[in-house]
């Protein structure tokens, strides 16, 4: 298994001082010097501080030789010209160090993105050991700034900028990944972006990753999904990294862009198609289903949040509402069919959801299983029926009258009937199963 280095970002302040102001008395027309005001005094901008993070290195072997570094971050920094009152603002940097061990000499170029250009300055100094390394604690001396377009407020006593940045522990593996100076100025360069699924559905997770050339470190991108959601993202040692992941709330056919800021180069892209909730499938669920008793009916579909018309084929339309979790979610909805035989379903996608289904559900006829005098209750007798199912039926009383009882509501496969009896004596009485609902059975009832 690889070994991850991690490098610590360290925080630095430098105190900024103007460049000097000409200073002067004030001249009098009348040709004399008036004394008495006092020169201006040199504009001092407030503590520049500095964020930074090394994302390569090269260290030669040999004391002899340069190392080189190469950073990158962010500063708080005066950008206002000399002679004017400090303006601190936060700007990209982009810092190349070098210790040269044989010459005792640190030096450094730094870019600075500002928002209105592009600028560079160089800082250098004479140091007993490489100032670069953590806690090396460098004493330096003879620094010195220089640069094109430079006003910044930083004194040159703060040269280099980038000083105790490299954790020492982790110079050997960041040497084998750049094997050569020129090289640093390589890393970083985002070469392309890959997409874990290019087609997904509302309520998924886009999930991308950048592939990027050169050593290890902190490469910093912004990454556009497309949707006006922006992600800022930093790599890690790794190459090839999970940079980020994102859930859309629309679908649509979207670019997602990772864009490098200060200290990488490059802008890659992917698309991915993002779609809209859809029913995909309906079926029975745990059947057999009984006529009377509730039936399972299973409705798949893909990520989202929408509502579905559903047929149950009876006559009866329902519309639900739904959240389909991963691709092949399962939704549940239950129905009661009074009549067997095979029912027809249809499920269609409205309100956000798209696509249709069908399928079916077989309903197998109730059969009457059991009848029972349970006493009398003057002037009636009463009766408990048992069923499996919804079962309409034709009652033989026993005493001459015949009745259907097509809308009788059974409880849990039981329901009480009653019958005031005019004839006395002991009778047969039936009860049979009709309009596909199956068997007959009786009892022996005494009435006296």
């Amino acid at each position: 298994m690889r070994k991850s280095t991690r490098l610590g970002f360290v925080v630095f302040s430098l105190s900024a001082l103007a460049a000097p102001l000409a200073y002067g008395i004030p001249f009098d027309p009348s040709g004399n010097k008036d004394w008495r005001t006092p020169p201006t005094p040199p504009r001092v901008a407030p503590a520049t501080s500095c964020v930074v993070g090394n994302y390569a290195a090269f260290a030669n072997p040999a004391d002899s030789e340069m190392d080189s570094y190469m950073f990158s971050g962010w500063c708080t920094v005066n950008v206002a010209p000399e002679n004017k009152d400090p303006v601190m603002q936060k700007v990209n940097v982009q810092v190349a160090g070098e210790w040269f061990p044989k010459m005792k000499r640190a030096s450094e170029a730094v870019k600075i993105f500002h928002t209105d250009k592009t600028f560079t300055f160089s800082t250098w100094a004479t140091c007993d050991k490489d100032p670069f390394l953590m806690g090396s604690t460098a004493a330096c001396k003879d620094q010195g700034m220089g640069g094109q377009d430079f006003s910044l407020f930083i004194r040159k006593e703060d040269a280099p900028l980038g000083k105790s940045r490299v954790n020492p522990a982790a110079v050997a593996a960041l040497t084998a990944k750049v094997s050569a100076r020129a090289q640093i100025r390589a890393v970083g360069v985002l070469k392309t972006m890959e997409i874990d699924d290019a087609d997904i559905a509302v309520g998924q997770e886009a999930k991308v990753k950048t592939i990027f050339a050169g050593g290890p470190g902190a490469c910093p991108m912004d990454v556009d999904f497309g949707d006006g959601y922006v992600q800022h993202a930093t790599t890690s040692e790794q190459a090839t990294y999970d940079l980020a992941a994102h859930a859309y709330t629309k679908a649509g056919l979207y670019t997602i862009k990772a864009k490098s800021l200060p200290g990488c180069s490059g802008e890659v892209s992917v698309k991915v198609a993002v779609k809209a909730a859809a029913v995909e499938a309906i079926k029975e669920h745990n059947g057999p289903s009984k006529a009377g008793q509730p039936s399972g009916i299973a409705i798949s579909g893909r990520s989202g949040t929408c509502k579905m018309s559903v047929d149950f084929g009876d006559g009866k339309v329902e519309t639900i509402n739904t959240t389909f979790g991963a691709p092949g979610a399962i939704q549940y909805a239950s129905h009661t069919y009074y009549e067997p035989g095979r029912k027809n379903l249809k499920v269609t996608g409205v309100e956000g959801c798209n696509g249709s289904a069908t399928g079916y559900v077989d309903v197998s006829p109730g059969t009457v299983k059991a009848l029972k005098s349970t006493g009398a209750v003057p002037p009636h007798q009463t009766f408990s029926l048992t069923t499996d199912g919804a079962c309409p039926i034709r009652m033989d009383w026993g005493d001459g009258v015949v009745e259907e009882m097509k809308n009788v509501t059974f409880l849990n496969g039981q329901v009480t009937i009653s019958h005031v009896y005019k004839k006395k004596g002991k009778l047969l009485v039936q009860a049979r199963g009709i309009d596909g609902c199956l068997g007959v059975v009786g009892e022996w009832v005494t009435i006296n």
